[in-house]
């Protein structure tokens, strides 16, 4: 069985994030202080309030608020607040697009069995899935959600060989994140394959592609190889 991960491995996460902040900046452009320095202002305030909602300190939800208030400089009531960052996740999710090898990867293993293994919360991981149109190629998916537990720690692999029925021997997992994904998966005793679509210095003992097209169904202790 054939596991993924998805952000900048089946859809463009990271080009979307930007391309995303840059629409909302032109949107509110007019409700923006300091417009001119709106970009760099927005990556200070996701990181500034990512981290503690990372450790459990704020929800979700408030940090997104107080990133609100921050980029705004207003006292935004939460249900304000709230709209105008369903503003930013409406063109987050209209940039998310397929790499051009997703489907002809998908569509070159026929009978092959996918599975998702990924970070972050199930509705908006399903729903990329939706709208990106390839939800019907997988018969599992798992999500740091789901698991309680996110990557790179074994829990959410062994939970998705759990309960997808899979043995590790037999399964394959490909990400874009060379410790998250290749390494972690790795070490929960799948075949860890990292996508290094940027062609980056690879680790010899690390299977490795290029693209996702590039990989390869070799017989090899019930997964798949690509080392050599």
């Amino acid at each position: 069985m054939i596991f993924l991960d998805i952000d900048d491995t089946l859809v463009t996460h990271t080009g979307a994030l930007d391309s995303a902040a840059i629409e909302f900046g032109i949107r509110f452009k007019d409700r923006l202080p300091h417009y001119q320095d709106f970009l760099s202002a927005w990556s200070q305030s996701f990181q500034r309030h990512m981290q503690p909602f990372r450790e459990g300190k704020i929800s979700l939800e408030e940090q997104r608020r107080r990133r609100m208030r921050e980029i705004f400089q207003s006292d935004l009531t939460d249900g304000s607040a709230d709209e105008l960052f369903s503003h930013y996740l409406e063109l987050y999710e209209n940039n998310c697009k397929l790499f051009d090898d997703v489907l002809p990867f998908l569509d070159s293993h026929p009978g092959e069995k996918f599975g998702i293994i990924a970070n972050w919360r199930t509705k908006p991981q399903v729903r990329k899935l939706e709208k990106t149109g390839i939800l019907k190629y997988f018969s599992s998916i798992v999500t740091e959600e789901m698991a309680g537990a996110p990557k790179p720690g074994k829990r959410i692999f062994e939970y998705a060989l759990r309960v997808s029925g899979c043995s590790p021997e037999d399964a394959v997992y490909i990400g874009d994140n060379l410790q998250n994904d290749a390494k972690a998966s790795g070490e929960a005793g799948f075949r860890g394959v990292w996508l290094n679509r940027n062609n980056l210095k690879c680790e010899e003992n690390i299977e490795s592609i290029p693209r996702l097209t590039e990989f390869r169904l070799l017989p090899n202790r019930g997964g798949y190889s690509n080392i050599g």
